[in-house]
């Protein structure tokens, strides 16, 4: 899990197995922010509850569902997640 925070807002980003019936034995990226709602992750000062904005497939880093807009940043971040994934 990677932790960043941008203009006050917390994002979590993960690798793991897709929850997608449809993608069975793949890997997908999750995009979470920090809100009043959501799961409930995080250790410290990072637990909060997260909630799901964006999920990519891990290997091509093509969008699979958008809930919310993703700030640059975190695109950035989730790129650079998908390019070390992509390289092992």
């Amino acid at each position: 899990m990677l932790f960043l925070t941008l203009n006050g807002l917390d994002y979590m980003v993960s690798e793991g197995n897709s929850i997608f019936c449809s993608r069975q034995g793949k890997s997908d990226i999750n995009v979470y922010v920090r809100g009043s709602w959501g799961g409930l992750y995080g250790e410290g000062k990072r637990r909060g509850y997260y909630r799901t904005i964006r999920i990519c497939d891990a290997q091509t880093g093509e969008v699979i569902r958008d809930y919310e807009s993703v700030p640059k940043e975190v695109q950035d971040e989730v790129s650079r997640l998908i390019c070390a994934f992509v390289a092992i």
